[in-house]
């Protein structure tokens, strides 16, 4: 017999359950693109850093609906920079001046 709880619990797993499996399917075929990608990392920082004669410390890989590019966080001249390099070209899309943090 059925109680109240699993009348409603079983629907809605199942309707999560069938949500899930598209966002599956779409960061497969994702993950699979980017495998793809012509540019590999350390030509992205070569790029970021040649481009601001900077020295990078931190990379990751960034995309949405319409590209993916690398984000290349370097210091150069004193100042932060975050540099977004296309991940199919390794063109520089942006420099961008990031405000230091300031220590308590």
């Amino acid at each position: 017999m059925f109680s109240a709880r699993q009348y409603f619990l079983y629907p809605a797993l199942g309707i999560v359950a069938l949500s899930l499996a598209p966002m599956a399917q779409a960061v497969e075929r994702l993950h699979q693109k980017l495998e793809k990608a012509p540019v590999p990392l350390q030509a992205a920082v070569d790029a970021a850093e040649q481009a601001t004669g900077g020295r990078a410390y931190e990379a990751e890989l960034e995309h949405n609906r319409f590209n993916s590019e690398y984000e290349v966080n370097l210091i150069a001249a004193g100042a932060l920079l975050e540099v977004s390099i296309d991940a199919q070209t390794a063109k520089v899309l942006s420099v961008r001046h990031k405000p230091h943090k300031q220590s308590p």
